[in-house]
């Protein structure tokens, strides 16, 4: 026979079903303003060492001067590896030296293309700049090394750039090898700060900062310096002086390189700043700015952080018990949706803008398209990347199903939860989800007569893994 309803189960019913029990699922907001690496895209160790394998390979062909048999293992490993844009770039040049400039310049845009942010990216264009030459179009070189110190004014090639400038022109080098010459020396203090960085010497390393952006202040390393003076001062707590680093960076550009990548991320910065301190609307602003930028990667996280403010406050206004319109729901997740349609919006930034349309409808209180959104949902996420989102959505639909006295339709729900954080530990910042995951698996399987040593372990669980967590109390007291 099942327990009694007249315990456990109607003590805590404020505390889970229904609409309040969604109310601690954070929203989905998931630029941490403290990450600062901009590099490739991470494998594992194992793809990793295949790929270091694959590309030194490949590499040996083209040292030994047979370039199409280069050019083909270098395709071949960005079949493999479509995230490598070393590989596209190889690629490329093996194709130019093997006297291929058209399919060289196709493959240098491509390359370009993989990650705009990235060191290579700078690299494809200089590349194919010079390609271009060899090809007779000066127009189309000096197009790519306009474009790569406006998109790059951080980086040497920039410089680089500004040479085969004056070299195409028929101008003279001797400027723009002054700035190369300085610049050498202001990189070799810039990359002494990064070393103290990272051994989080960061006293050592802002000074160090300090004097590549006094000595050589008009160098591409001294954008770095500032940048990086910024991301050091947010990893110390310094937030209101970093928000001034970052503004400061943003305004030096806005005359010579307003829309480049450095200033973009400057921008982000600023506004996951503004976020943190609860000025919404002014990083909702500058992530609006942003969704319009010429880079895909820039664009697609800006339209998710900026639907995630939306989203944030839709759910503050309506703790706040103020009106609130359907089509303003109706236009959350319209902002959401447009994520989904983006190219360059990762498997991740999809599923977090899917997930606020699901988590919507649950503080809209509109039960049947919450249900249809997450079975949705279930249907279109499977991937171990996308875990915790899959694991929201699978509480979500789960409590509506307990809350309608479906316990036995629900219990999937929370068992799928249980089986996929076997270490226990919490899925979803600043919450006590999986506790209550492991709660509400004992209360479903209590009220739908389960045999008593399923959910007196379940109990047994929450009282020793999650002693401190108001769930364990409510089983103690139940006992």
């Amino acid at each position: 026979m099942a327990p009694s309803r007249s315990g456990a189960d109607l003590g805590c019913r404020r505390l889970s079903g229904g609409w309040a029990g969604h109310a601690a699922l954070a929203p989905a907001i998931l630029l941490s303003i403290a990450a600062l690496g901009f590099g490739q895209q991470s494998t594992d160790s194992a793809d990793a060492a295949r790929l270091q394998e694959l590309c030194a390979q490949a590499d040996l062909l083209s040292s030994q001067g047979l370039y199409l048999e280069a050019a083909q293992r270098y395709r071949s490993i960005l079949a493999q590896f479509p995230t490598c844009q070393r590989a596209g770039v190889y690629l490329a040049r093996n194709e130019e030296k093997a006297g291929s400039l058209s399919d060289a310049l196709r493959d240098y845009d491509a390359a370009y293309a993989i990650d705009r942010g990235g060191f290579w990216a700078t690299v494809a264009l200089f590349d194919k700049a010079n390609a271009c030459l060899g090809a007779g179009t000066k127009s189309d070189a000096l197009a790519t090394t306009r474009l790569l110190r406006e998109q790059y004014p951080d980086s040497v090639y920039a410089l680089r750039a500004l040479k085969l400038e004056a070299q195409v022109r028929g101008e003279s080098t001797q400027e723009a090898e002054r700035l190369l010459a300085q610049e050498a020396k202001a990189a070799q203090i810039y990359e002494e700060a990064r070393a103290l960085a990272d051994a989080k010497k960061d006293s050592e390393s802002l000074t160090k900062l300090h004097e590549v952006q006094t000595q050589y202040p008009n160098s591409p390393a001294a954008l770095r310096a500032q940048e990086m003076e910024g991301h050091i001062l947010i990893r110390t707590s310094q937030r209101d002086k970093a928000l001034v680093v970052f503004q400061a960076l943003v305004q030096e550009l806005a005359a010579s390189a307003p829309s480049s990548q450095i200033s973009s991320r400057a921008k982000t910065r600023i506004a996951a700043l503004y976020h943190n301190w609860q000025g919404r609307a002014r990083a909702l602003a500058l992530y609006r700015e942003l969704m319009a930028s010429s880079d895909p990667a820039t664009a697609a996280n800006a339209s998710v952080q900026a639907a995630g403010i939306e989203f944030e406050l839709l759910q503050r206004d309506q703790v706040r018990q103020r009106p609130i319109t359907d089509a303003q729901w109706d236009a959350m997740r319209e902002t959401c949706a447009k994520v989904l349609q983006l190219p360059a919006a990762s498997l991740e930034q999809r599923a977090t803008a899917d997930l606020m349309i699901v988590e919507s409808y649950s503080w809209q209180k509109d039960a049947q398209k919450l249900l249809d959104a997450g079975t949705r949902f279930l249907a279109a996420y499977t991937a171990e990347d996308v875990k915790k989102q899959i694991a929201v959505v699978h509480q979500l639909v789960g409590d509506e199903l307990f809350t309608r006295s479906q316990p036995e339709e629900a219990i999937p729900h929370y068992r799928w939860i249980v089986s996929a954080f076997p270490d226990r530990r919490e899925f979803w910042p600043r919450g006590d989800n999986l506790a209550r995951t492991y709660f509400m698996l004992w209360r479903a399987l209590r009220r739908m007569g389960a045999p008593a040593d399923e959910w007196q372990d379940l109990g047994e669980t929450l009282k020793t893994e999650f002693a401190d967590s108001i769930y364990a109390g409510i089983v103690r007291n139940a006992n």
